[in-house]
Order: C-alpha cells, then structure tokens, then sequence
C-alpha cells in the first residue's frame, strides 16, 4: 500500500524560519524533523503515481500562491497534530481542494489547513502549552510550491515514520 500526500510549501523565508522551528523542537523532544507544509489532500492506497501526477500538474498550473492567515496555534492527542499552527481557509485554497476534490472523489478527505510543529506520541500537555506561549509563528503564510509525497506502508502513526515519506515531484506555483 502507498499513501500520497499533496504538499503546500512555504515561500523560502517562511520555510527557514518554520524548519528551525520544526528542527528545535523535534531536538529538544527526541523527535524527528520535516518539512513544514500544509497538506490541502490525502490519497489512502491510492491511484497509480503516474496519474496522479498527471492530475496534478493540471490542476496546479491554474493557482497562484496561496495566502492563509493563522487562526492559532493548538495541540491535540491526534498523532499528526500533536501540536500544530491553524489557517484560515482562503477562497484560492477552497478552490484548489475543490478541483483536487473532484479528481480524486473515490478518495475523500476533508480541508482542515494546519501546519505541524511536531509529531511526537505522549507528548507532555504542559511542554505543549509551554510551547504555545513561547513559540513564533507567521501570521500570514504564503505557499508558493506544490509537492507530491509517498509513503509506503500506510499512514504515520509513530515518529520514524516521517522517515519514510520520498517527494516524487515539487511544482511551482505562479506568483
């Protein structure tokens, strides 16, 4: 089984600034480091690759970058949003969802655009709030990439597990 994930990356300054974020964190809680994204879908034993690149690349060629404006910043029990930055859902977002909703229909899956800090099983609640009051945050996030990501073996449940995502394609989104 592969799973493939759709990937919204940072512009460039974002992303260093939210990597050393994510790489402090992940040091100071014996974890694991990623790349910080946004996932607007997510495909369970999926279609074949090929096709789905190929839907992809046409769906991406119409969107500009995508602006979020940051909700806050929360922490859950939930293995992919141990502790997490909440957006806004933006109309240019809604309607990359919608066009990727379309395409993979057999393969639902709802929009909720976070952004994840750490992943981590039996995360302290205390570092958690002790994380919140401390840690910075872009406001307003610009996602001006696309990245499609595999894993196989099904989906992160564990820390190591972020070891074993592979990005198949990066797509650059217009300006």
């Amino acid at each position: 089984m592969q799973d493939i994930s759709i990937w919204l990356i940072p512009e460039k300054k974002q992303e260093d600034s939210l990597q050393k974020t994510i790489n402090d964190l992940a040091t100071q809680y014996g974890t694991y480091s990623f790349v910080p994204h946004i996932t607007p879908y997510h495909l369970e034993n999926s279609l074949p690759l090929s096709q789905v690149i190929t839907v992809i690349e046409r769906v991406a060629s119409e969107p500009h970058s995508i602006t979020l404006d940051l909700e806050g910043i929360f922490y859950s029990e939930q293995f992919t949003k141990t502790f997490y930055a909440r957006y806004r859902i933006s109309p240019v977002l809604q309607s990359l969802y919608e066009k990727l909703q379309i395409s993979f229909s057999i393969h639902p899956y709802q929009l909720v655009p976070h952004l994840s800090l750490i992943y981590k099983n039996n995360m302290k609640e205390e570092d958690k709030l002790k994380e919140k009051a401390r840690i910075q945050i872009p406001r307003r996030l610009t996602l001006d990439r696309l990245m499609i990501i595999t894993k196989k073996g099904g989906p992160i449940s564990q820390e190591k597990d972020v070891l074993d995502w592979r990005v198949v394609k990066e797509i650059k989104l217009s300006p």
